[in-house]
């Protein structure tokens, strides 16, 4: 035992006593000013760099620097490529008994790089990476051995601490940074594999003042194949970022870093809207199950493109694949893509707790993209497979059919079937977007339609307030989205809020449409058969096609209360405020925001109305003028409409109505009452009556007279209240 301690003592005072030699050997050989020569030489042969730093200090078989930098190419005035608060190199004890500086183990601590792609598509450090050392003839007996070349480094361990990454493009104007980087090398060497632990902190700041600081930790086994780039490769054991509780990671490796080929797998996790909170604060809760990322590439450095054999994106059942090209060398990055969709949409949507839609189904598609106008240029289909979803007051079930995609603005069905709210339906559609117009072509036949309520929109709170401002001040007009609409619509019976017909159709064919109508024109007709509106004012607030295709009938509703008239009475006391109707059809004509009424009829069985017109939606003024045969009280009358859409008023046409009246009594066409005597006349004379003609003639002119005289006292008797009916048989009485 006494030996052993013995021996071991021994050798610390051996290895203490050549620690000391070999620091006084490393300071009498190599004194600061030698050393700081000989790096000098050393960086500006080997690199065609200047180096600089403040001092220069001895350490246990090692040096340590500080403040040093090592410039751009050629000297510092190109500017900085690294710099480090303090660089600590220990060199190898037995190369310096041969006055030779063999860099062992290199820790760098403060270190910033700066790395940039020039206009040109070079990097700042390609004379570092392309250059070799010159060819030298290997140093006789007699050939003493430069300072330089005494100066090797072949480190075998490199630590960096606290590390920044810089980095500019002058193409695209592109710069980030990663920041806190740390990377451990250990065993190095050119020959063997070696591994590589590197962590680091991205740190970003959006505009609005949001950081992002995202930890990364990877772990890499390297091999540089003394050189020959087609052999080296990067294998990633693992590559691990995280962002508050989602976690990415990525294994794989990338073979030939000369032409790099990537063959790569990850995943992420815990990816829900909390963590996203900061980047968009609106989105709906989701929490998404594991998301599984593949991409296999080839990329050729040299000319800034990639080919993708296959890149991946799956969750459950659902995923998405492409392969195509990219290029990142122009000034922006171009690509020719084509993949595949398949989702399961029911799926998708167990992951969010917004299940008010709750959409079925799935969808497939193929495609190609190109970063051609603007991105939107994508072509393919899209298959829907039993489509469902909810949109109350709306259920869309058992919806098939193909979209066609030419772009993403312009797409097209030529066949879609399902089910709306229970009833068969068969519709095609168009849709392109021409220097930002909407080209929209619709043709759909329903069976039949059902509606408990309107859809909710906040369309109604902005409609109260309006027209009135908007013709107020025209010129103050705000940015429209405007749409061709070419529509064939074909409703079975119908029954929403207030309104109820036995079937609908309705035609369009209209330019330029917006929220205002200003600018809009071409026409549009609508045909509904027999049915009722239960409440006019209620139906044209909420239903925006009902202001347009009703407008006429509104107008005039509105203008009869104003005058004391009850042009639409109910059919009975049960149906007071009802409007009920045999037949109703419209042809408007659209000019320049200008809608011509060409024509407008409303048939029931007490009232018969027809009107023409204009309604200017640029000035909102109104020209109508409607024609009403209300058959309750016998009395067809003219009413003249004037005023604005907000604020009608009207006028009886008291000229018209009673040439309207007199017209129909010369040509018997007046209602039962108003030629009650000379119809009784002219059956007495086919029964055979003894009355001679004479006679005939007279009782039928006084007859015809007293009718006339009566239906211009019951127009005079419109102009009252109706909770007033009792004047109305007084008069006939009298008469």
């Amino acid at each position: 035992m006494k030996k052993l301690i013995k021996i071991i003592t021994i050798l610390c005072l051996v290895g203490l006593i050549a620690a000391v030699g070999g620091l006084v050997t490393l300071r009498m050989m190599f004194p600061p000013e030698k050393v700081k020569q000989m790096t000098l030489d050393y960086a500006k042969k080997t690199w065609n760099r200047e180096i600089k730093f403040d001092s220069v200090s001895f350490n246990l078989v090692g040096i340590t620097l500080t403040n040093f930098a090592l410039s751009e190419e050629n000297s510092f005035e190109q500017g900085t490529f690294i710099k480090a608060d303090r660089v600590e190199a220990k060199a190898a004890l037995w190369p310096l008994l041969k006055k030779r500086v063999e860099i062992g183990t290199v820790r760098i601590d403060g270190l910033d790089v700066f790395i940039q792609k020039n206009k040109d598509g070079s990097f700042n450090f390609d004379s570092l990476v392309a250059s070799e050392p010159t060819d030298t003839p290997a140093p006789t007996e007699q050939t003493e051995t430069s300072d330089s070349e005494s100066f090797v480094v072949t480190a075998r361990f490199l630590k960096v601490h606290d590390c920044d990454f810089y980095y500019k493009d002058a193409q695209t104007g592109l710069s980030s940074a990663l920041e806190d980087v740390d990377i451990q090398l250990s065993n190095v060497t050119d020959a063997a594999p070696f591994p590589v632990n590197i962590s680091l902190i991205s740190h970003t700041q959006e505009k609005g003042g949001v950081t992002f600081s995202i930890p990364v930790n990877i772990n890499l086994n390297v091999f540089l194949a003394e050189g020959d780039w087609q052999k080296a490769y990067v294998e990633i054991v693992q590559a691990a970022l995280s962002y508050k509780h989602i976690q990415f990671a990525l294994q794989g490796k990338v073979e030939n870093l000369q032409d790099p080929q990537a063959n790569l797998k990850g995943s992420i996790n815990g990816l829900d809207n909390t963590a996203l909170v900061d980047i968009a604060p609106d989105l709906p809760n989701f929490t998404l199950p594991t998301i599984s990322l593949e991409l296999q590439a080839n990329a050729d450095l040299d000319n800034s493109t990639a080919t993708i054999q296959n890149a991946a994106l799956r969750v459950l059942d659902s995923a998405i694949t492409t392969d195509g090209n990219v290029n990142w060398g122009g000034a922006n990055t171009t690509y020719n893509l084509r993949g595949k969709l398949q989702a399961d949409i029911a799926q998708l949507v167990k992951m969010t707790d917004d299940t008010g839609f709750d959409p079925k189904g799935k969808l497939s598609a193929t495609f190609t993209a190109s970063d051609k106008n603007d991105g939107k240029d994508i072509n393919g289909s899209l298959a829907l497979r039993d489509i469902s979803a909810l949109y109350p007051p709306f259920t869309l079930t058992e919806t098939n059919g193909t979209i066609k995609i030419a772009s993403l603005d312009n797409i097209s069905c030529s066949s879609l079937t399902g089910r709306l709210n229970g009833e068969k339906f068969t519709a095609s559609f168009a849709y392109k977007n021409v220097k930002d117009v909407l080209d929209i072509v619709l043709k759909m036949q329903l069976d039949k339609l059902t509606l408990t309520e309107f859809p909710s929109s906040g369309e109604n709170s902005s409609q109260e307030k309006s027209s009135s401002e908007t013709s107020a001040a025209p010129a103050a007009e705000t940015a429209q989205t405007y749409m061709n609409i070419r529509a064939d619509l074909t409703l079975g019976p119908v029954s929403i809020p207030y309104f109820r017909t036995d079937g609908v159709s309705l035609q369009a064919s209209l330019k330029n449409v917006s929220a205002n109508m200003q600018k809009t024109d071409g026409t549009i007709s609508f045909e509904l058969q027999p049915g009722a509106i239960t409440d006019m004012e209620k139906l044209l607030k909420q239903s925006k096609i009902a202001r347009v295709v009703l407008l006429p009938l509104g107008l005039l509703n509105k203008v009869g209360k104003k005058l004391n008239l009850n042009l639409f009475e109910a059919e009975s006391q049960a149906k007071k405020g009802e409007i009920a109707m045999t037949k109703a059809e419209g042809k408007y004509t659209f000019t320049q925001g200008v809608m011509n009424i060409d024509t407008t009829t409303f048939e029931s069985a007490l009232t018969n109305i027809n009107a023409t017109g204009t309604a200017n939606f640029v000035t909102n003024v109104l020209d109508m003028k409607a024609s009403a045969t209300l058959l309750t009280k016998q009395t067809p009358i003219v009413i003249k409409i004037s005023g604005t859409m907000d604020d009608p008023s009207g006028k009886v046409d008291v000229l018209n109505t009673v040439t309207s009246v007199v017209g129909g009594i010369l040509s018997y066409k007046t209602a039962k009452g108003a030629v009650t005597g000379t119809a009784h006349t002219a059956t007495s004379v086919a029964s055979g009556a003894t009355k001679t003609t004479s006679e005939v003639a007279r009782t039928t002119v006084k007859d015809t007279a007293k009718a006339a005289k009566a239906t211009v006292k019951a127009i005079g008797n419109l102009f009252k209240k109706s909770e007033q009916p009792t004047q109305d048989n007084s008069a006939s009485k009298t008469n």
